[in-house]
């Protein structure tokens, strides 16, 4: 089973502000050759982009620089590096090993003597800190990256999603980061002046039993890095109920909340501690599917304006223009 279809992130979209983020520190402009500042262009006139412009464009870069990294690191992280990572970690004894290993072999990367984290407190506290000990250490992409790492591969290596207690990060919070923080697992915060992950307690015992081999989880990371297994949290379970009744018109949140054996006001308070609604779910769901069959289908606007769930086309319109600036014909007309 994919990364797509195990999950209930059904084909969910990105600002385009995180693709900028990608290639702040970095001029691309030698890669023209490649396509890759047209790409690029392209890309960022967008409000919103798919989770495969996103990682197409990433793996052209990755592969343009020959840099897993992106030029985050001071030495270049060669092509296949994580999948050599990935083979190695998968015999690791147990997970607090796996992490430290992971240490050591980012640490490769970094200038004599420095490293890449501070685990000084992950055997008593379950907690890891990222050592921000160069300008772009504390860049909002370098530190992501390196923290939805600590998340997803030790995820894949338990086989499940591992609890977070806490997580921080140095750098100013942006206007789309709260559409991140399913990523993570928690809402995170930020301008906290360090970068620290605290898993909860127990978590990190858990046994390595991988269900994914580390070939296939190392070739296909990136996809694996922005989708949760379906049954993780609330809120992409929601997500998911909401994602595949839209077009059947039983959506509302008294069946979403029948179909997780839940009353109406426990899912409204349980969402509510996960920072979300039922109302901010179902418009993120018919966001994320409006743009997906825009850009992918040859469906038209009326017919998207049915599966999405509106009774009426001016209601779907209104929203659309409310999320991106554009009617659904104008986006379609200028993204393809």
């Amino acid at each position: 089973m994919s990364a797509t279809e195990s999950s209930y992130l059904h084909i969910p979209t990105i600002p385009s502000d995180f693709i900028r983020q990608m290639v702040a520190h970095l001029d691309i402009e030698p890669y023209s050759n490649l396509n890759l500042p047209q790409q690029l262009q392209q890309l960022l006139a967008q409000t919103k982009v798919s989770i495969a412009q996103y990682s197409d464009f990433h793996l052209r870069l990755r592969q343009a620089l020959d840099d897993e990294m992106l030029g985050l690191l001071p030495k270049p992280v060669p092509l296949g590096s994580q999948k050599v990572l990935c083979q190695m970690l998968r015999h690791s004894p147990d997970l607090i090993t796996a992490l430290e290993h992971y240490n050591r072999f980012y640490s490769l990367f970094l200038d004599a003597g420095q490293s890449l984290l501070d685990l000084s407190q992950l055997r008593e506290n379950h907690c890891i800190s990222l050592l921000l000990s160069s300008p772009l250490s504390h860049q909002a992409m370098y530190q992501q990256s390196v923290f939805l790492a600590l998340l997803k591969i030790p995820a894949w290596l338990a086989g499940k999603k591992l609890p977070v207690a806490g997580l921080t990060f140095d750098f100013t919070a942006m206007p789309f980061d709260n559409e991140f923080s399913y990523l993570y697992g928690i809402v995170p915060q930020y301008d906290c002046g360090q970068t620290r992950l605290q898993f909860a307690e127990g978590s990190l015992s858990y046994p390595i039993q991988p269900q994914l081999g580390a070939e296939d989880f190392g070739d296909q990371y990136i996809l694996h890095s922005l989708y949760w297994s379906a049954n993780d949290d609330i809120v992409h379970r929601v997500y998911g109920e909401i994602s595949r009744r839209l077009a059947s018109a039983d959506f509302d949140v008294v069946n979403i909340a029948a179909s997780l054996n839940t009353s109406k006001h426990t899912l409204a308070r349980r969402l509510k501690a996960s920072a979300s609604s039922y109302g901010q779910i179902l418009e993120r769901v018919r966001r994320d599917k409006a743009l997906h069959l825009l850009l992918n289908s040859h469906a038209s606007v009326d017919d998207i304006a049915g599966q999405l769930g509106f009774k009426e086309l001016g209601s779907f319109s209104r929203a659309f223009k409310a999320w991106t600036d554009y009617s659904p014909s104008q986006y379609r007309d200028n993204t393809l």
